[in-house]
């Protein structure tokens, strides 16, 4: 089959998404988890020079959204390559779909794996995805009420510090670019978080201990310590939220 999409990376990324929370959490996808996790991926992306921040991400009232993820979803369902497994209403107003990846999604992901370019893409987002999962299960994040299962990385995601610059300085309606290269509405040359992954690159270049390891265990070392200082940030101000 082949798939009439005008950007098929990103069609291949929300598969890459699916898959991963399929076989690493066993549990679907809401429209709010995929973009988050899409948008982490993202975010995180410059740690092993990943470009997957092609994509730009609007700050709407759900936080960081792309409605190009959403309508890609929407086709991957319509080829038959990801399946809505459910509805359910949050805020008594929003309505959040579903998705799990379908046994043709999963063939096509075991096709696009034979790929190195891809295959490293689906590993990318497969560690964001298990980072997600083990964090989702931490005390403070499993005891929140109003999200369940991988739903509730939307509490890291606002976290992020670009995230939280761009809510402060430009708010609802502002672009966070990924590619952190300054938009109209935010003119600034780096986002928080660029400057913190350029400072971790420093260290990590600096040091001996870290260059002497495998390059993919290095990225996952450094994922580790994003996601728990996100963790961290979420617990010291869980009052403010």
């Amino acid at each position: 089959m082949y798939l009439q999409f005008k950007n098929y990376r990103n069609a291949n990324e929300v598969l890459y998404a699916l898959y991963a929370a399929d076989r690493i959490a066993d549990e679907a996808l809401s429209k709010l988890g995929l973009q988050k996790l899409l948008y982490l991926a993202a975010s995180f992306a410059p740690i092993k020079n990943i470009v997957l921040s092609v994509v730009r991400f609007s700050r709407l009232g759900r936080g960081p959204y792309s409605k190009h993820i959403q309508n890609t979803i929407d086709q991957l369902v319509a080829y038959d390559l990801a399946d809505i497994t459910d509805f359910k209403v949050i805020y008594n107003k929003y309505s959040l779909a579903y998705y799990r990846i379908s046994e043709g999604g999963k063939s096509a992901v075991e096709k696009l794996r034979k790929y190195s370019i891809e295959d490293e893409k689906t590993w990318w987002i497969e560690c964001i995805t298990k980072l997600a999962h083990i964090f989702c299960q931490e005390d403070y994040l499993r005891d929140d009420q109003k999200f369940s299962g991988l739903d509730r990385i939307v509490r890291l995601v606002y976290q992020d510090k670009t995230f939280k610059h761009i809510d402060k300085t430009v708010g609802y309606r502002g672009l966070i670019d990924l590619e952190y290269r300054g938009s109209i509405d935010f003119e600034m040359d780096k986002g928080p978080t660029q400057e913190l992954i350029e400072f971790t690159t420093s260290y990590i270049n600096k040091s001996d201990e870290f260059r002497s390891l495998p390059e993919k265990i290095v990225a996952e070392l450094v994922l580790v310590a994003f996601f728990e200082q996100l963790y961290a940030n979420y617990i010291t101000g869980m009052g403010t939220l």
